[in-house]
């Protein structure tokens, strides 16, 4: 084989002639299929160039609104006063639900902390919310809340007197319209804030030993307040 320095002139040039044919070559395939995917038709996918026209779409938000922050609107409406035996004492409210943790005394017992998915009282705990707990109790949804002290007292029709309440149309068995109470469980009334506390926890435990002043004779009543 003749070395380049051995070709004359006319060889060198058709030698030369033929390196850059191969490489113009070469060149337009690379140059053609590079338009082919950028035009999208290439059969393993095309480029994709971002354009700054394009809207950019808003984030998703459904991991977010799985969590409830808020509580759940539609099964909180659908919910019904639980009848199980549950008393709601404390409740540590979190985002995920389970950091969440309720208080409940179930049947006058000691409270225990309870978290969602968990059993209680025969039913299931679906939620945990600032102020009650829902449960799934045989398919339905019922709420469990902290008892209202203020609804007891309208049940009783209650008015604020001098050492207690006086009873008004809506007495419970065993008590009269007129009846003074004067202390609920051992706990003097006429104090307030701290009388809201007694009525709380004598609604949450179901019943009362009530101290009554009827017609001027101090008596003792167990009654049932649920």
């Amino acid at each position: 084989m003749k070395r380049a320095l051995d070709l004359n002139p006319r060889q060198q040039r058709i030698a030369l002639d033929l390196v850059t044919g191969v490489m113009v070559v070469s060149v337009a395939f690379a140059l053609a299929g590079l338009t082919w995917r950028l035009a999208g038709h290439a059969g393993q996918g095309a480029i994709t160039v971002p354009s700054g026209s394009r809207p950019v779409p808003p984030p998703d938000l459904s991991p977010a609104l799985a969590w409830s922050p808020f509580g759940r609107a539609a099964q909180t409406e659908q919910a019904v006063p639980t009848s199980i035996q549950l008393v709601l004492k404390g409740v540590v409210f979190a985002i995920p639900q389970s950091f969440a943790v309720a208080y409940v005394s179930e049947a006058g017992g000691t409270a225990r902390a309870v978290r969602v998915g968990e059993a209680l009282g025969g039913a299931t705990i679906q939620s945990i919310q600032r102020d009650r707990i829902l449960l799934d109790n045989a398919g339905r949804v019922e709420f469990l809340a902290f008892p209202d002290p203020a609804a007891l007292l309208q049940r009783l029709d209650a008015t604020p007197t001098d050492g207690g309440y006086r009873i008004g149309s809506g007495s419970l068995p065993g008590m009269r319209p007129g009846d003074v109470v004067q202390s609920v469980n051992g706990q003097a009334l006429g104090r307030g804030a701290a009388d809201q506390a007694a009525f709380a926890a004598a609604q949450a435990s179901g019943s009362a030993q009530l101290q009554v002043l009827r017609d001027g004779k101090p008596m003792t009543l167990t009654v049932p307040l649920r």
